[in-house]
């Protein structure tokens, strides 16, 4: 499936559909639909400030429901790829190009966010959100008011990883009123970053084994007890408030994970 195809010259030419759109895919058309407009527009393919097509015209391009549009631009909207004025239409955002210095002082990115810069097709389902009077049961994690979120991950070939998260309300209430949908986009952190314009400054990141616990087995697609690698994150702002934590139970044979490391003084 070609992923830059049909790049328009005007906003009626965005998309060949049969390019795009394969109905054999694993992935919800939705989901092929917001990964095409999402990597035009981390690419630069798609300038800050273009004007995406109609839903009606996008759905007609693509063969599919107008809600299926509907739900992808939600997607990359939740994301802060786009955004909508009342009355005129919807247009890339102006702060939608992710930063392209590779340092790790620079940059500091979710997983999703990680996957959707390489173009790595995915899909998150929202299995779980609650709200928690207090939660003080993690050091570094204190907060009167939490939600708590849990979320499948689904690459290309089967279910990836699961994931819990606790949002410290006190710190950003606003995200109690995220839609389903919006905790279900490709990046919580990106939701949260634009949002609301939460700024991660920096983070405490955690990797160990782990044998799989009956429930999270049975989400991942594995035997109960099999190995898999456990991520916890602890997502800090300037304050060094702690706004977010979560925790991973990650399939081996879905993901490997790279470290570039380089000398200060060089």
């Amino acid at each position: 499936m070609s992923t830059t195809a049909g790049l328009a010259r005007d906003h009626d030419a965005v998309v060949d559909a049969q390019d795009i759109v394969s109905r054999n895919s694993a992935l919800p058309l939705h989901a092929q639909i917001a990964t095409h407009f999402r990597q035009l527009i981390l690419a630069g393919m798609l300038p800050n400030g273009y004007r995406i097509p109609p839903e009606g015209d996008l759905a007609r391009q693509f063969e599919v429901a107008r809600g299926t549009v509907r739900t992808a631009m939600a997607t990359l909207l939740a994301e802060g790829l786009i955004e909508r004025a009342q009355g005129i239409g919807t247009f890339v955002s102006v702060r939608a190009r992710l930063p392209q210095d590779d340092s790790s002082t620079a940059r500091l990115l979710s997983t999703g966010e990680r996957l959707i810069e390489r173009g790595i097709e995915f899909q998150n389902t929202l299995l779980e959100r609650r709200l928690v009077d207090e939660h003080r049961s993690l050091e570094a994690f204190s907060a009167h008011r939490v939600m708590h979120i849990r979320r499948l991950r689904t690459l290309f070939d089967g279910p990836a990883s699961v994931t819990d998260t606790l949002i410290n309300l006190d710190l950003v209430p606003e995200a109690a009123q995220l839609t389903d949908d919006s905790l279900a986009a490709g990046s919580l952190h990106a939701t949260l970053r634009y949002s609301f314009g939460v700024e991660f400054t920096w983070a405490e990141r955690f990797f160990s084994a782990e044998l799989a616990p009956a429930e999270v087995a049975q989400l991942l697609g594995v035997a109960r007890g099999t190995p898999v690698l456990c991520h916890e994150e602890f997502s800090y702002t300037h304050e060094h408030d702690c706004i977010e934590y979560s925790r991973s139970w990650v399939r081996t044979d879905q993901h490997k994970y790279a470290v570039t490391v380089r000398d200060s003084r060089g």
